[in-house]
């Protein structure tokens, strides 16, 4: 796969009327407005790249969504489902009516697609005709998208397959739950298609059954009274054909069902898939955990420190490679702190050639490298592991002060992995009210390894396949305002890795810079700024800025040696 640069981003700035008239335009642009309010979209949603180059977009609608032939009406804030081919035409909708989400999409090599989510009460589950195909129903007195849900379509949106996934309390523990405060959830959160599996990894609360196959919930109880549910977090595996004969590929929680000193939670968890070989990465906290796979348990103790006023905890990095009955695991250990507002997460994770490749956030000591601090709220990190023995290659982070370390984060939204270069993308949110600051880009050099701040423009999700890749941003800030404003995602497409065009290279160790009327350099260099129609607009010898304050707005390229750099003004 050719290298995403932060420069390439820029091309999210144009609109799609002046994408034919870009030099090394995208193939294709488009907008789409599905909620009557910017603040009922659903904010990073899903999405996919096929074989075919087929793109699968996915988000939120409260209006009724026309979509080439489809037409789904909306029940409440409902989900949807939709491909573009990969000339950016559009082929069909499908959707669910009712209270839902959808977290997380995936496609097989014939191009079936793969949804699941969260959903309340009583949800239609529609095809590309708008029919109803199957009404799936949620936890009893649950309002909260608390239940969990997967659907299957064909590559013609036509439905295949449902499966609802529910949570309950331990009927035990919940009659000496006497103020009622246990809460038990299923949370999807991605899906891979391998071969004839379909893997889904997810946090819940509670007990699962899932045809047989039990998930046992984990409690804590303080006071001798008060009970509370524990997060526990897996990886399970389901018949790709039907969603049928569920298994548990890995589990990490709390060893005991119940604990009266101290809680035991996981915290996150993803995971890549590589012939067969699937390695598992998750966040735990807790003195005494257990991680489950391949039928095996591992006991794996993280730093818990606690009295009667205070207590410190180590957010601690667990990986897992699972290959048939063999499982090799290593514990990434950080510095237990009595930070109560954690943010250590693995956001992102991927295989390639024999590496695996981990970005997140992080706001203890980095547990890949303890020497490595944050700022502010947090700092956004990538990490490089051999796939086979999990050793650490290496680890970088961000180093931004994002600001107030109570209400400020980096949140890590996509990763694109070269084996040259990781590029990482998100923003800065206020985690009071989850509002959007300010955009955020990263990019690694691997050979270095370095991670540098690029170009900021906003993207919430991004998808590839090493041929194609899409990029999605929308106009959500989460502030009042946005309640007078419809709800539009926004969708860029390459469908051709190799020649996306917009790049930022780096041949020969120097630095282009843009804030919007300055191109800066990292040292002195012959500088020239072209049109898009390849006239010279200005040029200067051996200098570190050039001035386009005058110049009127438009799409440049910026030549300094052998980068380029392309610039919206």
């Amino acid at each position: 796969m050719r290298r995403f640069t932060f420069s390439m981003m820029l091309a999210l700035a144009t609109v799609a009327a002046n994408a034919k008239d870009v030099l090394d335009a995208p193939t294709w642009t488009d907008n789409l407005t599905t909620t009557e309010e910017a603040k009922d979209l659903t904010r990073a949603a899903a999405m996919a790249v096929d074989n075919e180059g087929n793109s699968i977009v996915t988000g939120s609608f409260t209006k009724d969504l026309e979509f080439a032939a489809s037409y789904l009406e909306h029940v409440a804030n409902s989900a949807f489902i939709a491909k573009y081919d990969k000339a950016g035409a559009k082929k069909w909708a499908a959707g669910l009516a009712g209270a839902a989400t959808i977290t997380t999409v995936a496609t097989d090599a014939d191009g079936n697609v793969y949804a699941a989510g969260v959903f309340a009460d009583q949800v239609a589950i529609k095809d590309a005709s708008g029919d109803t195909k199957a009404t799936i129903t949620g936890m009893a007195d649950k309002v909260d998208k608390v239940s969990g849900f997967i659907v299957k379509y064909d590559k013609q949106g036509a439905y295949v397959a449902s499966k609802t996934i529910l949570a309950e309390s331990d009927a035990e523990i919940a009659a000496l739950d006497v103020i009622g405060v246990l809460s038990p959830s299923f949370t999807a959160k991605k899906l891979v298609v391998d071969g004839n599996k379909l893997y889904l990894s997810a946090s819940y609360k509670g007990n699962v059954d899932l045809d047989g196959v039990i998930l046992k919930g984990k409690y804590a109880c303080s006071e001798g009274w008060l009970y509370n549910d524990e997060t526990t977090m897996c990886v399970l595996s389901f018949d790709a054909a039907d969603l049928a004969n569920a298994s548990i590929v890995s589990v990490l929680g709390a060893t005991e069902q119940l604990t009266n000193e101290a809680t035991y939670n996981t915290e996150d968890v993803n995971f890549a898939i590589n012939d067969g070989k699937i390695y598992v990465a998750y966040v735990a906290s807790g003195k005494d955990m257990t991680l489950t796979a391949a039928g095996k348990d591992t006991k794996i103790e993280t730093a818990y420190e606690a009295s009667a006023t205070e207590h410190a905890t180590e957010h601690a990095y667990v990986l897992a490679a699972i290959d048939g009955d063999q499982v090799t695991t290593q514990v990434y250990h950080s510095v237990a702190t009595d930070n109560s507002n954690t943010l250590n997460t693995i956001d992102e994770m991927a295989y390639q050639k024999g590496k695996l490749y981990l970005a997140g956030s992080f706001n203890q000591a980095l547990p890949f490298d303890n020497t490595i601090s944050y700022l502010g709220g947090c700092d956004a990190y990538a990490a490089c592991l051999d796939a086979a023995s999990l050793s650490k290659n290496w680890a970088v982070a961000s180093a931004f002060d994002e600001g107030d370390a109570k209400h400020k984060a980096e949140i890590i939204s996509g990763m694109l992995v070269d084996e040259d270069e990781v590029t990482l993308v998100g923003w800065v949110e206020n985690t009071k009210d989850r509002t959007i600051e300010a955009p955020l880009g990263y990019q690694i050099n691997t050979k270095t390894p370095a991670m540098q701040k690029g170009e900021q423009v906003l993207i919430t999700s991004v998808a590839e396949n090493g041929n194609y890749a899409l990029y999605q941003t929308d106009n959500v800030k989460g502030s009042d305002e946005d309640k007078t404003t419809e709800g539009t995602y926004s969708y860029i497409f390459y469908n051709n890795a190799e020649s996306s065009g917009i790049s930022k290279v780096l041949a020969d160790d120097n630095t282009i810079d843009w804030d919007g009327n300055e191109v800066t350099l990292a040292k002195s260099a012959d500088i020239t700024v072209y049109t898009a129609a390849g006239a010279v607009v200005k040029s200067a010898k051996n200098v570190k800025s050039l001035s386009l304050a005058d110049a009127a707005h438009g799409i440049y390229l910026v030549k300094v040696g052998k980068q380029a750099l392309k610039i919206v003004k």
